[in-house]
């Protein structure tokens, strides 16, 4: 069963019980353009409690905002009580009208304020938009997200009042920011995206943040591609931003910022270089390899077919440190001196056996270390 199929069993289960369910927002939205449906948002007139009392393993996880998650088979639906006594009033608060949309379990769709009117039309507007965005400030950010992920363009109110109330973007939690900046990166329209930013300044607001006109322009720039991978969205934005610095304040996992600082070496690596050393596709790795080729050939550089670095990747004698013929015991053993000259001669050994200096058997490699010891 559809993650969609469930949230109709949701609604059909609350509405057996007697109050009024919806399937709403995104879902909906959706639903209407023809795109896959990934999860799946439930109003009901039912409180909290009464939720969870018809769902046994639904857990209340933000009592703020009323809500329950109930777990599926395909992912959890999210139940939220209405805000306000009624949907209408419900959908009213809702960040923008192509988000204001809701269905029925027999699917009618209720559209109370023109969000299928301003699908149509690919318009991003929010009904009364002052209000909307002092409500909270990080939808200015997510109108942004929504332009670069739908192709829409805002409205006229919506993009005067990003540029009235920006400065509140400074409030904002930086992995709210984060989450919403990486949403915007994978769109294929992130030229119009920064453009509005740009136009309302908004982009100067962005907490964790720091860019220049210079920066911006590239970021304008990006190639018109759709990515999946989140590595790939923070790497393509640090190349165009000064690199690993321009994200060190934002609450990204420690790996993948690990992973962007290999990224910009090797792309760095590969604008002064033709080709790729065999010592220099080990230390990146295939996969930063492949994606740095990827990036080069959407920013219409010179590029290597992923082809030809597996191929070359496939003939390097180790992949990893670990397939090395000696450790650091065998060293010890051999010399019976402890201290960092170990560390040393691993990464010395590593290194000619990448580049085919001396093959990958321990007796050579000794022989190899210690001709080098002599030499020097």
């Amino acid at each position: 069963m559809s993650i969609w199929m469930e949230g109709f069993k949701v609604v059909r289960t609350l509405n057996a019980a007697g109050f009024e369910a919806y399937i709403v927002g995104g879902a909906v939205r959706d639903y209407l353009l023809g795109k896959d449906v990934a999860d799946v948002d439930v109003a009901t007139q039912a409180s909290p409690h009464q939720v969870a009392d018809i769902f046994s393993r639904g857990v209340h996880i933000n009592r703020e905002h009323q809500t329950v998650l109930v777990p599926g088979e395909k992912g959890p639906i999210e139940i939220t009580t209405f805000k306000g006594e009624t949907l209408v009033e419900d959908l009213q608060k809702r960040d923008f009208t192509i988000n204001a949309l809701a269905m029925t379990e027999t699917r009618e769709v209720i559209d109370p304020y023109g969000g299928r009117q301003d699908l149509q039309n690919r318009l991003l507007r929010s009904y009364d938009a002052q209000k909307r965005l002092s409500e909270d400030p990080l939808r200015m950010l997510r109108a942004a997200r929504f332009i670069s992920s739908l192709g829409f363009e805002a409205d006229q109110q919506l993009v005067k009042e990003t540029t009235v109330q920006k400065a509140a973007l400074q409030r904002c939690a930086l992995e709210r920011v984060a989450a919403e900046l990486e949403k915007l990166l994978k769109g294929m329209e992130t030229e119009a995206a920064f453009a509005f930013l740009q136009e309302t300044g908004a982009i100067h607001c962005l907490p964790g943040i720091h860019i220049t006109d210079s920066q911006l322009a590239e970021l304008k720039r990006l190639p018109k591609q759709q990515w999946d991978s989140s590595d790939r969205a923070w790497l393509e934005f640090a190349i165009c931003t000064g690199g690993p610095s321009s994200i060190a304040a934002l609450p990204l996992p420690k790996k993948r910022k690990q992973l962007v600082a290999a990224g910009i070496k090797a792309f760095e690596y590969r604008q002064t270089q033709q080709r790729w050393s065999d010592w220099q596709l080990y230390i990146s790795g295939l996969a930063i390899a492949m994606q740095i080729e990827a990036i080069r050939a959407g920013r219409q550089l010179p590029s290597i077919q992923k082809e030809e670095l597996a191929e070359q990747w496939s003939a390097l004698p180790i992949k990893a440190k670990s397939d090395l013929a000696i450790t650091g015991r065998d060293l010890l053993h051999a010399k019976a001196v402890p201290g960092p000259w170990i560390k040393e001669a691993l990464q010395a050994a590593e290194k000619a056996v990448v580049t085919k200096k001396c093959p990958n058997e321990k007796a050579a490699i000794l022989a190899f270390l210690t001709t080098r010891e002599e030499g020097k």
